[in-house]
């Protein structure tokens, strides 16, 4: 929609939640319609949804970037455990630049 008219719409699932129609169909029935304003102002007339703030995560989409990056330094951790058994220190394995120091403990 940005592409077309140059402003951001709803996301399509709050779109279509909200106006019971998708982007995509919404778009195409603008394109054939006669009086073009008039399909914008009945955008208006539909009731809107309280949906929380927008960019901010489900508690389950947050629950699941946490445990990615818990396994991802579980990872790390498990990688540089082969450099400490080989006499290198946390220290010297921060100096070498190829991890950043909040992977280590």
């Amino acid at each position: 929609m940005k592409e077309k008219y140059g402003h951001i719409a709803y996301p399509d699932d709050l779109f279509y939640k909200t106006h019971k129609i998708s982007t995509k169909d919404f778009l195409e029935k603008l394109e054939t319609s006669s009086d073009k304003k008039q399909a914008l102002l009945q955008l208006f007339e539909d009731e809107s949804h309280k949906t929380g703030r927008r960019g901010v995560s489900s508690v389950k989409q947050s629950v699941e970037l946490v445990k990615k990056k818990m396994r991802n330094k579980e990872k790390m951790v498990k990688f540089a455990k082969k450099f400490t058994e080989e006499g290198l220190t946390h220290q010297e394995i921060r100096s070498t630049g190829f991890m950043r120091s909040d992977m280590l403990y």
